[in-house]
């Protein structure tokens, strides 16, 4: 069974030590129809990226919108996920761990 995996970086403070990656992973052939779903979304929204500190922060494309239009956005989008049987992975890294090119040593904690 192949799977698809969708990872995205936190934004950090320049001043923290921490750099955080998370993101979904699902059976491949059932993402195919999640991202046709999502980019249904994200029209009917007039989105063409999404970037998750720009929408909470309400800057570029989510600039003007109230909590209730990014709630909606961010409720179709996973009413869209959850089919999928996608479940979320996370890890925390520090910065000299990336400088030191040592990411991954072994499974996930």
């Amino acid at each position: 069974m192949a799977f698809a995996c969708y990872l995205d970086e936190a934004r950090s403070n320049k001043e923290s030590p921490y750099i955080t990656m998370a993101g979904y992973i699902a059976p491949y052939t059932d993402w195919l129809p999640f991202e046709q779903g999502a980019g249904e979304v994200c029209a009917a929204f007039g989105v063409s990226v999404i970037h998750g500190f720009e929408l909470e922060a309400g800057r570029g494309e989510y600039k003007g919108w109230d909590r209730f239009r990014k709630r909606g956005f961010v409720q179709a989008l996973q009413d869209r996920l959850k089919p999928t049987g996608a479940f979320g992975v996370g890890r925390r890294y520090t910065s000299h761990t990336l400088d030191q090119g040592v990411v991954c040593r072994g499974p996930m904690p």
